[in-house]
């Protein structure tokens, strides 16, 4: 049986969304805003199989977007939304920041634990030598101290297991 995990609906959502970034009013904080209203209206509208193909696709930047332009800043912040969405349908408490110095876009607070996560976004074209890395959480107060337990998603080809274990990783969350 032949599964199809990208589907023709998902790929005109992604299109639609790529264009719906490039809308841009000039006030970053509305068009954030705006972008956050209508993932969450999706989101309720289709169920958690919209946030699934959002979550399957959002990893790569759009190549139509200009290096360091504003509609890729609201790229970085719509992916920031994302998994803002997610931490919402497993039942944490989410909040995307509005702060991008210093800090991680996203904070979750549950009643053991909190921790705050940061969506990486890559293009494709520059990602040759690059692990794509699509989630990165650090637990603790926003930018950890560096030697702080933290956890990277990325290819498996590509996870840097030699360094990864000299590293101390949690093995419980919580208490």
């Amino acid at each position: 049986m032949e599964r199809t995990f990208i589907t023709a609906k998902d790929t005109a959502s992604r299109s639609l969304w790529v264009d719906r970034i490039k809308q841009l009013s000039g006030d970053f904080g509305s068009d954030s805003d705006r972008l956050g209203r209508a993932l969450s209206d999706e989101i309720s509208q289709d169920g958690t199989s919209a946030l699934i193909s959002h979550l399957r696709l959002c990893g790569a930047i759009p190549e139509s977007y200009g290096y360091d332009s504003s509609a890729e800043k609201l790229y970085a912040k719509y992916t920031d939304l994302v998994i803002h969405e997610a931490f919402k349908a497993i039942g944490l408490v989410s909040t995307v920041l509005r702060g991008r110095t210093g800090v991680a876009d996203v904070e979750c607070v549950c009643s053991h634990y909190s921790f705050v996560a940061d969506a990486k976004a890559f293009r494709l074209s520059r990602t040759a030598n690059t692990p794509i890395r699509t989630l990165h959480l650090s637990f603790g107060m926003p930018r950890c101290k560096v030697n702080s337990p933290r956890w990277v998603c990325c290819k498996m080809s590509l996870f840097p297991l030699r360094q990864w274990c000299r590293q101390r990783v949690p093995t419980t969350i919580g208490k």
